[in-house]
This record gives structure tokens, C-alpha cells and sequence, in this order.
């Protein structure tokens, strides 16, 4: 009986691990650099918004969204996008940071430099940046120290 309680377990264990997360797309405004920031959870934030069957993340000009959205969980599904001012969209290619040194990038393309997730208490939040390739080493660092500082800088937005 023990053994059949275990597997049990471990088959639930390892279907909730392969589970697929929401489609998620960030839409980033056309030649933004640096840190973005997605704060979930936010009573006061931006409304769910929908796609067919993909999240939209509408990212504002300051880099930082607050949204009613709540964490996604499972494996990701993410696509990053520029938007013009017209709304036309143009995919971002991603890299997952830090970049180990057989990473392939043109270090002159944008990319978004994604890969941080973290929380203030219960608020759950997501960060990444957007940058040149050659960048990616110094944006990192910026963005953690950035994220370091969100509490402060936004202490009425974060419920």
C-alpha cells in the first residue's frame, strides 16, 4: 500500500512540474531600454487583458507595470515585443541571463535579457531587461539594483 501511495506522489509531482503555463506577451514600447519590472497581484493595476489565449503585459513608457494579473506557474511560454507608437509589433528575440560564454548573440541586436523572478512579502514580481547584447553583464546588474529600490521608489503603488 506504502508503495502505491508513493507513486501516487511522485506521478503528481511530476505532471505538476510539466504543466503548461499561460501564454504570456510583453509589449514593450518601440527603443526602450533598460529595466521592466511586472508587479502581480496589484489590486489598482492594470486590468487582465487577453489575446486569444496569450496574457498582454502593455509595458509603460517608465518600465514598470503593476497588474491584476496574478504569477503564472508552470513552464513558461513568453514572447517579447516592441511596439510603435501605431501598434505595430516587432518580436524581441530573448536571452536567458546570465550568459554562459558559448552564448550565440549579435551584441549589437536588442534583446530582452530576461530570467528574475522575485517577491516583497506576498507581492510576487517579474523582471527582466531590455538592451543591447554587449550590454547584458552591466543591464543585470542594473536591473537587480533597480529592483532593490522598487519599494522605494513606488511605495503607493504596491498593495
Amino acid at each position: 500500500m506504502k508503495t502505491v501511495i508513493y507513486l501516487f506522489f511522485i506521478t503528481a509531482l511530476i505532471a505538476s512540474c510539466n504543466t503548461e503555463a499561460e501564454k504570456e506577451a510583453f509589449l514593450i514600447p518601440e527603443g526602450y531600454t533598460g529595466t521592466v519590472a511586472v508587479l502581480f497581484d496589484q489590486e489598482n493595476g492594470e486590468p487582465k487583458e487577453y489575446e486569444d489565449d496569450t496574457r498582454l503585459y502593455r509595458i509603460p513608457t517608465n518600465g514598470v507595470l503593476y497588474t491584476q494579473f496574478s504569477r503564472v506557474t508552470g513552464n513558461l511560454n513568453q514572447k517579447f515585443y516592441y511596439v510603435s507608437s501605431s501598434g505595430e509589433k516587432k518580436e524581441l528575440p530573448s536571452l536567458f541571463l546570465p550568459l554562459l560564454p558559448n552564448t550565440n548573440y549579435d551584441s549589437i541586436k536588442d534583446y530582452a535579457l530576461r530570467g528574475f523572478d522575485g517577491k516583497f512579502g506576498k507581492i510576487k514580481y517579474v523582471y527582466f531587461a531590455v538592451g543591447k547584447g554587449f550590454q547584458s553583464d552591466s543591464l543585470a546588474r542594473a536591473s537587480h539594483r533597480y529592483m532593490d529600490r522598487v519599494r522605494e521608489i513606488y511605495p503607493d503603488r504596491i498593495k
